[in-house]
C-alpha cells in the first residue's frame, strides 16, 4: 500500500515483513544488517530499528523471559481488579465479583513478582510492590465486606 491523502488525512503503511529470523524487515533489499561503529557486528536485535521515541506509544516485548513475566503480571492485575469487581469485565462491560478468582490471581501475582525482582530495576520493582499491596488491601476490603453483607 503506497502512502495516500484521502480527504485530509495522510494514510502511511508502517507495515514490516518478518523474516525467518523474527527480525523487522522494512523490504527484501534491508535484509543485510549495518555494520555498527567500530566494526563492530551490530547486537542481535539491534538492526533495523526505528530511531528511539519513534513509536513511544506501542512498548516491544523482547520475548525473553523477565518481559513475559512483567506482561504477565500486568494480565494478573487487572483480572484481580475485575474480580473483585472494581473495573468492569472488558467483554460483558458488567462488574463480577468473585473473590476466589481475585485470591487467586493476587496469589499468583506475588509468586510470579518474586522471580521477576532480580531481572528488573529498583523502581519497576517498587512499582510492582505498590501494585500488590494496593490489590491487598482492596481484596480485604472486599472480603470484610461480603462477610458482613
Amino acid at each position: 500500500m503506497a502512502d495516500q491523502e484521502t480527504e485530509g488525512f495522510q494514510v502511511i503503511d508502517k507495515r514490516r515483513l518478518v523474516t525467518g529470523e523474527d527480525q523487522p524487515a522494512k523490504a527484501e533489499e534491508s535484509r543485510e544488517q549495518p555494520e555498527a561503529p567500530g566494526g563492530q557486528e551490530p547486537e542481535r536485535g539491534q538492526a533495523n530499528r526505528e530511531p528511539a521515541g519513534a513509536e513511544e506509544s506501542a512498548p516491544q516485548m523482547s520475548g525473553e523471559v523477565p518481559d513475559l513475566l512483567a506482561y504477565m503480571l500486568s494480565l494478573l492485575g487487572a483480572a484481580a481488579w475485575q474480580w473483585m469487581g472494581l473495573i468492569a469485565n472488558p467483554v460483558t462491560r458488567r462488574t463480577e465479583v468473585d473473590l476466589s478468582q481475585a485470591r487467586l490471581a493476587i496469589d499468583t501475582f506475588e509468586d510470579i513478582a518474586r522471580r521477576l525482582y532480580p531481572y528488573l530495576d529498583e523502581e519497576a520493582n517498587r512499582q510492582i510492590r505498590q501494585t500488590l499491596t494496593d490489590l491487598r488491601v482492596n481484596f480485604l476490603e472486599r472480603s470484610k465486606g461480603a462477610s458482613q453483607g
